[in-house]
């Protein structure tokens, strides 16, 4: 396919105008850019342009299990693209980052350092009767955490999707390109 790339953000449950368009447009490759909320596994949700589809997460993808189902264990699951690079078909490295930043993963519990450095960190801390699926809160599977970050230094890319912007503006020198 040597169409466009479709790049799609937020559609919340409702994909028939993605298709369309993707379809109109002979879409090389559809980005979804997080807070899907599939009524139905995303498979069958997307199934007319299935080959095309790659996609991150976003906040609301964690707001209940039958989204994250939905979309985790879906047969698109392996196209998430968060925290790695996939080539598009027009050679563009396309990486992504998923969720969001939220203050209680980033707030610092000493002066400049994270509360938490991943998810397992995170786990740690959590009460079990609070954990899902023995890790974190059901919420905080969206959420980013600096080792993830951090990852995506290390990655060659062209494009970075991402469901959040970074949380400042001001260039910061530990992360180069952020």
């Amino acid at each position: 396919m040597s169409g466009p790339i479709l790049y799609c953000g937020d559609p919340h449950g409702k994909f028939s105008h993605i298709i369309k368009a993707a379809t109109k447009l002979n879409a090389s490759a559809v980005i979804l850019l997080g807070d899907l909320e599939p009524k139905r596994p995303l498979h069958i949700e997307l199934e007319a342009i299935l080959e095309r589809v790659w996609f991150i997460h976003g906040n609301h993808d964690t707001d209940t299990e039958e989204n994250w189902r939905h979309i985790w264990e879906s047969g698109l699951a392996g196209r998430n693209i968060h925290g790695r690079v996939v080539i598009l078909p027009d050679g563009t490295r396309l990486a992504g980052l998923g969720g969001v930043f939220r203050e209680s993963v980033w707030y610092p519990s000493i002066p400049s350092e994270p509360r938490f450095r991943n998810r397992q960190d995170h786990a740690e801390l959590t009460p079990q009767h609070n954990r899902w699926r023995d890790l974190v809160p059901l919420r905080h599977w969206s959420s980013i955490y600096p080792d993830e970050l951090e990852a995506l230094n290390n990655l060659k890319t062209d494009v970075l999707v991402t469901h959040e912007a970074p949380p400042s503006s001001t260039p910061n020198p530990d992360f180069p390109g952020f």
